[in-house]
């Protein structure tokens, strides 16, 4: 149940909380693994050569939706945690490269729907999140989507390409207010510490 502003100039929209739940999380992950900053609203970006996605559904009574992290292999490579890097084969051939890869592009789009689900359940909605999966092909090309909404951003650089696509569909795009920290949680919902 959201926590609805009583006053209209209060609080803020669904949408924008959604937005910059998604793009904080997205800048927050990549800018600690690569120290350089995420650009948002990328019109085009046409991602070169080998590219991977993490691709990860979320819904809940007021939000649904799916984020895709498509990502060049260079950048996939460079933003892997430095013992996972340390451990990696050289091989591109390897099977063990290609699981190391998909398992870590399925971790990014997870972590990036767990910080957005951390900060919006703050408001009230508690997202569920679906497994994530992970794609490889030569040269992705994303579409639109149906939904009511889609939050982009980019990061191009010599370390790879990253680009991020919310597709979020918002029932209704209402005012909704931050709900104190120490609100009691209705039967059957969990709570986030």
């Amino acid at each position: 149940m959201l926590s609805l502003s009583s006053n209209q100039d209060s609080g803020s929209l669904l949408s924008a909380l959604v937005r910059d739940a998604f793009a904080d999380g997205t800048r927050g992950l990549f800018e600690q693994a690569t120290d350089l900053p995420v650009a948002e609203d990328a019109t085009a970006l046409a991602l070169t050569g080998p590219t991977w996605a993490g691709v990860i559904g979320f819904t809940s009574s007021e939000v649904r939706g799916s984020l895709v992290v498509n990502m060049n292999e260079h950048m996939v490579i460079n933003s892997l945690p430095d013992e996972i890097r340390a451990r990696l084969s050289a091989d591109g051939e390897d099977p063990a490269f290609h699981r190391t890869l998909n398992d870590w592009c399925g971790e990014i789009v997870n972590q990036i729907v767990g910080r957005a689900k951390n900060r919006i359940s703050g408001y009230g909605p508690l997202l569920t999140m679906s497994s994530p999966i992970a794609l490889r092909a030569s040269g992705m090309v994303w579409g639109g989507s149906s939904a009511t909404h889609e939050f982009r951003q980019r990061l191009q650089h010599a370390e790879g390409q990253l680009l991020s696509i919310a597709s979020v569909t918002i029932e209704r795009d209402l005012r909704v207010e931050e709900i104190s920290a120490n609100a009691a949680a209705s039967e059957g919902e969990m709570m986030l510490f």
